[in-house]
């Protein structure tokens, strides 16, 4: 499986692409004599270990189920059980993702708190 992932057009302009990446990709795996089964190619691009997005329904939700006196643990326990995806895309919150969540810009925001 070749994974290429784009983040900036600057990346782009350096011949780092998606384009050069699966290139580059498709020489080494035959060097190597690898069989490639498949493309995965992430245009949009996640800036792994970097700041993620939880959109504003689920913060609000996050936020509003805590003043409401639920525990982390339940509200984390509730997004998974309905099947909301983490920032991050992952099936499974954690406490310590809705605690995040709660000590974010956006919370703060959301709660009137900013």
């Amino acid at each position: 499986m070749l994974y290429t992932r784009g983040s900036t057009g600057e990346q782009a302009d350096s011949g780092a692409g998606l384009a050069a990446q699966e290139s580059q990709l498709r020489v080494e795996a035959e060097r190597r004599g690898w069989l490639i089964v498949g493309l995965l190619s992430d245009a949009a691009g996640v800036r792994l270990g970097g700041p993620q997005m939880v959109p504003t329904p689920i913060v609000a939700r996050i936020v509003g189920g805590r003043r409401a006196g639920c525990t982390v643990r339940s509200i984390a326990a509730g997004l998974t059980a309905e099947g909301v995806p983490t920032a991050r895309g992952g099936a499974v919150w954690a406490s310590s993702s809705v605690q995040a969540v709660l000590r974010s810009q956006a919370a703060s925001a959301w709660a009137g708190l900013a």
